[in-house]
C-alpha cells in the first residue's frame, strides 16, 4: 500500500470514526445516510456519487436481483482495498450490521497495520 491509499484510507476510518455519517445499508448513500463503503466515496477527493461507478458485485447478484451498491473497482483500487476485503466490510454493515466504529477498527486493522508477516 502506497502513502496516497494510507492517507486515504486514514481519512475513511476517521470519518467512519467522527459520527458526522447516518449508518444505513445496501445502497452507497441513501436519503437515510451511508453505507461503509459510502463513507469511503463522501472523503475521496475525486470521486463523488454522481461519477462514482455502482456494479453488483458479481453475476449472480445482479441474476437474483439483488440491488445493493458498490464503489467501482478503480474507487477500491485508490484505497488499496482488495475485492474481498470490500465483500466483508459491506457483509460488516449490510448483513451483520456492525457500527461504523467496529468496521472502522476492521479497516484498520486489515489495511494499515504495519506488522508483516514472516514467510
Amino acid at each position: 500500500m502506497n502513502e496516497q491509499q494510507k492517507e486515504l484510507v486514514k481519512k475513511w476510518v476517521d470519518a467512519l470514526r467522527s459520527g458526522k455519517y447516518k449508518q444505513d445499508t445496501c445502497q452507497l448513500k441513501t436519503d437515510n445516510g451511508y453505507c461503509c463503503m459510502g463513507v469511503a466515496v463522501e472523503v475521496h477527493p475525486e470521486w463523488k456519487f454522481s461519477t462514482v461507478k455502482r456494479r453488483y458485485i458479481n453475476d449472480e447478484e445482479k441474476l437474483i436481483g439483488v440491488e445493493n451498491e458498490y464503489p467501482s473497482t478503480e474507487m477500491l483500487q485508490d484505497f488499496g482495498v482488495p475485492i474481498k476485503l470490500a465483500r466483508r466490510l459491506i457483509q460488516m454493515n449490510d448483513i451483520d450490521d456492525l457500527p461504523f466504529k467496529l468496521i472502522a477498527d476492521y479497516v484498520e486493522k486489515e489495511l494499515l497495520n504495519d506488522e508483516q508477516e514472516v514467510l
